[in-house]
């Protein structure tokens, strides 16, 4: 299960979900959150 392979550093559920999709298709996250950015969960492209 995808969310069995990450933690992130906060508990944001909608955060949660979109890296749980990202990593279980195998796409790349295009995202400003530096949160996300910092944590390095999935393949990420930063929009910042």
């Amino acid at each position: 299960m995808a969310l069995d392979t990450f933690a992130l550093p906060h508990s944001d559920p909608i955060d949660t979900i979109l890296v749980a999709t990202a990593k279980a298709y195998g796409l790349t996250l295009v995202t400003s959150d530096r949160n996300l950015i910092a944590a390095k969960a999935c393949p990420m492209l930063s929009n910042l």
